[in-house]
């Protein structure tokens, strides 16, 4: 990564951070320009407006969940049971750094953008995590009579309202007691009785 590449990943770091937590409407290139250090001039050698960064939080945050699933999947370490613990957990602690008003906050403010994440949200799902459930089915760890892509959409719901920081931050659990909660109570009932054996003594966590 040359100076030019490592300068714009700082600034797509930091912009992530700040609009998870805070909410795109709360943030301005002011603030990124003072709090790292450089010009706005800078800041718009790599993006041309806060929108265009917006955009690209969005496809860095997703790019990351793809890069660790294919990681995760391609483990020959690990059986699907293994890997579809694994990915579920990754996906939560991915999910635990939005807040939920940051996501009503670019709803409101940004549309277009929220559309963006809605649509990289649903490609997960459907590309990446429907198909390891469905294989389930056909390995005889999961019911055939459940339509496993309800499952996975109630699941990923879930985890989406749960594993949020200000949930947990009420509560005395951490990321994984939550994740192991979730495990328990709505995946367990979607095991056959030969795949809940393989799913509890799976390595994924």
């Amino acid at each position: 990564m040359n100076k030019q590449e490592k300068a714009k990943q700082k600034i797509l770091d930091y912009a992530a951070k700040k609009i998870w937590t805070e909410g795109y409407s709360n943030v301005s290139i002011a603030d990124f320009a003072s709090e790292l250090k450089m010009s706005k001039s800078t800041f718009y050698k790599y993006f041309s407006s806060k929108e265009d960064l917006l955009n690209e939080v969005i496809e860095s945050f997703f790019g990351g969940i793809v890069r660790e699933i294919d990681g995760i999947t391609s483990d020959p370490a690990l059986d699907l049971t293994g890997q579809i613990k694994k990915l579920l957990f990754v996906i939560s602690g991915r999910i635990s750094r939005i807040e939920v008003a940051a996501l009503h906050d670019m709803k409101r403010a940004v549309p277009d953008a929220y559309a963006r994440f809605e649509a990289q949200r649903k490609h997960v799902i459907l590309n990446k995590l429907i198909p390891l459930f469905e294989e389930g089915v056909k390995q005889g760890i999961f019911r055939d009579d459940l339509d496993q892509t309800l499952v996975v959409t109630i699941v990923m719901n879930a985890i989406q309202t749960v594993a949020n920081p200000e949930f947990l931050a009420h509560t005395p659990y951490t990321l994984k007691d939550v994740f192991r909660h979730i495990s328990t109570l709505m995946i367990e009932g979607n095991l056959t009785d030969a795949g809940r054996q393989r799913f509890f003594a799976s390595a994924g966590l």
